[in-house]
This record gives structure tokens, sequence and C-alpha cells, in this order.
């Protein structure tokens, strides 16, 4: 196998890592998708914010309001 066939393969790189990472840890989750292209840009901003509001009400509670 080359050397550059098996790096395109790494776990990490891979969208079910991605979902799972948006799920278990929004913040790390978000950056996967940037950092590798899952999604057409439009997507990958609607991501952004569902995912990041999601964390924002995980850590503040019922102390944020909108």
């Amino acid at each position: 196998m080359r050397q550059d066939q098996h790096q395109d393969n790494r776990f990490y790189k891979q969208l079910w890592f991605a979902w799972a990472r948006l799920i278990l840890m929004p913040p790390v989750g978000i950056y996967t998708l940037w950092k590798f292209g899952h999604y057409s840009k439009g997507l990958r901003i609607a991501l952004t914010l569902v995912f990041g509001l999601l964390f924002l009400y995980m850590i503040t509670g019922d102390e944020m309001r909108f």
C-alpha cells in the first residue's frame, strides 16, 4: 500500500468521525468539519450555527434566554 493512500484512510478524516465529534464534543466536531471540508461551505456554516448554539445551551443551561 502506498503512503498517500494510507493517510487518506485515517479514521479522523472520515465523515462518521466528524459526526461523532459533533454529537459528543461540538467544538472539536466543528473544527473537524472545516478542517477536512466534508460538506459545502453553506452546509458547514449551518451545521456550525446549529451545533455551536447547542453547545452554548449545554454549557449555560437555562441561564441563557433568547
